[in-house]
């Protein structure tokens, strides 16, 4: 047989054994492997991870800015529904006082003339306020004296003076009658005046008594010279109150 044992030793020989430089090889690719994971891949993740909250708090202040607006565009839409109805309140408003006071206007110039003597002779005063027309008789000119009894003249006066109003639906009168406290029963005679005198606008003057009211006041003597005091004014307030105003 051949002597085989020359051979084991050259297969033996030729199987190498592994160097150092083989293990400082890997070992560098492992140490360049842990700096990339290191100065890319951790700050990398990082920075995803910042981006990532960043965007949840772009989109939490986005959704927090929609609502705002939304909001914002309601609390506009009502204020400017309110703004509208007010305009339209405040030009109705207008109108019903440029109406009142045409009214007025017109029914002063029909007393100046039809009480022209008696405003001339200091027996009566015609007096236009912003919501109403104030017609004023002396006693002398409206009752005989210490007594309830209207002066004759009077009446037919009374009626032409106040026809566009007191004839006017949408107006009421108001009869008032003024006594001094030192006159002999003065509450009884300024109530029977009052009531005599709203008893000839009622018959005479055609007043409609749910248009008609009468009161009796009385005055320190010789403090006031009007004995009996019509109030012509519209039945609804045609001035703006703050209190009517829309949203109030």
């Amino acid at each position: 047989m051949r002597d085989l044992s020359g051979f084991e030793m050259d297969e033996a020989a030729l199987v190498k054994k592994p160097k150092p430089i083989g293990w400082f090889a890997a070992g560098l690719i492992g140490i360049g492997a842990l700096g990339f994971v290191a100065a890319y891949y951790l700050p990398l993740q990082e920075a995803h991870s910042t981006l990532l909250e960043k965007h949840e708090e772009l989109a939490k202040k986005s959704s927090e800015l929609d609502q705002t607006l939304k909001s914002k565009t309601q609390t506009l839409s009502g204020t400017e529904q309110r703004r509208d109805a007010l305009e339209v309140f405040i030009k109705s408003g207008q109108e019903a006082e440029a109406k009142l006071k045409s009214q007025l206007e017109m029914a002063q110039a029909t007393a100046d003339r039809q009480l022209a003597a008696y405003t001339k002779g200091k027996l009566a005063r015609i007096e236009l306020k912003p919501d109403a027309l104030l017609i004023a008789f002396t006693e002398r000119a409206s009752f005989s004296p210490h007594s309830d009894r209207l002066v004759p003249q009077l009446g037919g006066q009374i009626c032409k003076a106040t026809s566009s109003l007191s004839q006017n639906t949408q107006f009421r009168v108001t009869v008032e009658a003024a006594v001094p406290e030192d006159e002999k029963d003065a509450w009884k005679l300024a109530s029977q005046r009052a009531a005599a005198a709203a008893g000839l606008l009622a018959d005479r003057c055609q007043v409609k008594l749910d248009n008609l009211s009468a009161q009796a006041r009385l005055v320190k003597a010789g403090a006031s010279a009007d004995a009996l005091i019509l109030h012509l004014e519209p039945n609804a307030p045609a001035f703006l109150r703050a209190s009517q105003a829309p949203g109030n």
